[in-house]
Formats: structure tokens, C-alpha cells, sequence
């Protein structure tokens, strides 16, 4: 298997590396597509090695509907997932609470890969943009109670510039818009929507004893460094999926950091998840891609001084600027496009 360090960031155009995305669906919101299959895949081989339950969900939101229509949003929604059927792999369609109400039972963490149409007005290109993001829904552990509690986690590659979305860019009509001003930002008011749909979901069908937990803070967003401030290509698409590979990666498995002779090994996604150091997962996340990174994060648990962490963090960003992101398309595309995962899923069946 190739790791993220054999993977080499070639000389290569963004323009051609966007059409390869866009050719294999790592950028799109259509769940039957090559990169969807493909990360199913790698659930398979990965889920038995790292002793994991994690079920990957693909949803797409209309921040519209969310900001402007007073009728419970998500009641009406379908999440897609990649299942297995009379030995076949195809893509189905349920009622997006029944699905997670079922994972919830099964104690399975989940992985909802978001879409979020309409998400921001780009006035030189006179059109909405789609914006990725990431939800993970982690189970809590409680062996003294059987209440099925969970933490919502929530990461937009953004971070804490989700400060300044406190507003919305309205369509009047094919040529008037208007500035709405909301009271907090857009990502906490869909995530309390998404948990506020939940419960009434719940009281619905008598369900007594499920619960996600979240909050608009740093506990359970992803609030650090806006990863995209140099990227000038909307690669919002790649984030979201690295972070769900490394969920399955390193779920159970330690991330090893080495700088300089120096190893350690601190961490796994779990323990980070259960802790909500949200951030730290993310930072994580990005010195598997790139190595430079690993030196921060060995210091910071050396001192636990996260002001540090985050001005190192943001030095690296500001030096490596887009080179950074293009290492992220880069290695990410290609962990996931190797032949490896089809050889290793053959070899378990047989």
C-alpha cells in the first residue's frame, strides 16, 4: 500500500488536477460515481484491521429552504449510502433520521459527507456557491447506562471564519437580492436545525432513548485555521473527504509524528473525538499530508500551549499558501485511487 508519503506532489496544473476530481467525483454531490464506490471500499478492508463500526452517509442541504422556510427542513430529507444487495453494490435512498436512527442502535459512527447548496453569494461570478462539509456523529461510551447518547461534530474547512457568515444573500427575484442579517452564524443555525429536526423526529416515533449532543462551540466545530484562505480554485471538496479518509484510517491507529528523530505517538481519531478536540483532529489530519506539520504537534503536547499551535500552524499556511492545498488534492486523490484497496478487499473474501 502506498502511504501518504509515496504519494508524490508532481508538477502537475490545477486544471488538470480538477478535471481528473471532477472525472473520478471526488467533486460531486452525485452518490453513483467512482470516488463513492471507492471509499466504500476502503470502509471494507480498513473496518476489520482497525476494529471499527463506521457507516458513510452523502446528503445535500439547501440553505434556502433552511434560512427562509418555516417548515422543519430535514423532515422531507433523504440521505444516500452505498449498501450491498444480492452480492452488488448499489447506491440507496432513506429518510435521512430513520438512517441515523438505525446507525445509532447499531452503535456505529457516521459519516455524513454534506453538500450545502446555496451557501454563499459570489458577487463577481453572479451565482451561489456549494460549499463542503463534513459531519461526524460519534457514539459516547456508557457501559452504566443504555441511553444512546452522541456528539455531533461539525467541520468546515473555513474554521473560525464561520464567525463572519452571520449573514445571507437572499434572491428577490432574477436580478434583486438583499442582505439578510442572521443572529449567529449560517453552519450553527443548520446544525441546531439539524438536532432541533432530530428531536421532534424522535417524540414522533416514541424514540426515548437516543440523543445528539451539540453545540455551537469549539467542542464540536471545527474552529481553527480557515484552510482555505490562499485556495483560489474551490477545492472546499477535498477537506471534507480527507478528514473522513483519516477518520478510517487512524480511527483505532495511533498517528505516529516524527520530526527530527523525535517520534510520538499521542493520539487516535477516537480518543480525539471523545476528548472534542475537534482541532487537533484537523491539524492531525494535515501532518499526514504534509510532514513539516508534525514538529507543531509534537511540541504542543509537549506544552498543551494551543496560542502556540495555532500561530505555528498559521506561519506554515501562510508560507506554503495554495502549495499546501495542491499537496492536499494530491495525496488525497491519489491514497484513495490506488489499486491497493481492490487487491486487499479480493484477499479478505478469499
Amino acid at each position: 500500500m502506498l502511504t501518504f508519503n509515496n504519494i508524490k506532489n508532481k508538477n502537475t496544473k490545477f486544471s488538470t488536477i480538477y478535471n481528473s476530481s471532477y472525472k473520478y467525483g471526488f467533486s460531486s454531490q452525485e452518490v453513483n460515481k467512482k470516488y463513492y464506490y471507492q471509499i466504500n471500499k476502503i470502509n471494507k478492508v480498513l473496518s476489520p484491521i482497525n476494529n471499527y463500526k463506521i457507516h458513510q452517509g452523502y446528503l445535500s442541504i439547501n440553505v434556502d429552504d433552511i434560512l427562509y422556510k418555516k417548515d422543519n427542513y430535514f423532515k422531507n430529507i433523504n440521505v444516500d449510502f452505498i449498501d450491498k444487495e444480492s452480492n452488488k453494490e448499489y447506491v440507496f435512498t432513506q429518510d435521512l433520521f430513520s438512517y441515523i436512527s438505525q446507525q445509532m442502535e447499531q452503535c456505529k459512527t457516521i459519516s455524513i459527507n454534506v453538500g450545502l447548496n446555496n451557501y454563499i453569494y459570489d458577487n463577481q461570478e453572479k451565482s451561489y456557491s456549494t460549499h463542503s462539509i463534513l459531519i461526524i456523529l460519534h457514539p459516547i461510551k456508557n457501559k452504566k447506562s443504555k441511553h444512546i447518547n452522541y456528539n455531533m461534530f461539525w467541520f468546515n474547512s473555513h474554521g473560525r471564519s464561520l464567525h463572519y457568515t452571520n449573514f445571507h444573500i437572499k434572491q428577490l427575484s432574477s436580478k434583486r437580492f438583499k442582505k439578510v442579517d442572521l443572529s449567529k452564524p449560517i453552519d450553527f443555525i443548520i446544525a441546531e436545525r439539524f438536532v432541533e429536526s432530530f428531536n421532534t423526529f424522535k417524540t414522533k416515533n416514541k424514540i426515548k432513548n437516543q440523543t445528539i449532543h451539540y453545540k455551537p462551540n469549539d467542542k464540536h466545530n471545527y474552529l481553527g485555521l480557515n484552510l482555505q484562505l490562499y485556495d483560489n480554485h474551490g477545492c472546499c471538496f477535498i477537506f471534507p473527504i480527507l478528514f473522513n479518509l483519516i477518520l478510517h484510517t487512524n480511527y483505532n491507529k495511533y498517528f505516529i509524528n516524527t520530526h527530527n528523530d523525535n517520534v510520538k505517538m499521542e493520539s487516535t481519531v477516537c480518543s480525539l473525538l471523545e476528548e472534542k478536540n475537534v482541532e487537533l483532529f484537523v491539524y492531525h489530519c494535515l501532518g499526514e499530508i504534509d510532514d513539516r506539520i508534525h514538529n507543531p504537534i509534537i511540541q504542543y503536547y509537549k506544552t498543551k500551549d494551543e496560542y502556540k499551535l495555532d500561530e505555528d500552524l498559521d506561519s506554515h499556511l501562510d508560507k506554503y499558501k495554495e502549495k499546501l492545498i495542491k499537496n492536499v488534492l494530491i495525496k488525497t486523490m491519489g491514497f484513495i485511487k490506488q489499486s491497493y484497496w481492490s487487491i486487499a478487499l479480493f484477499n479478505i473474501k478469499n
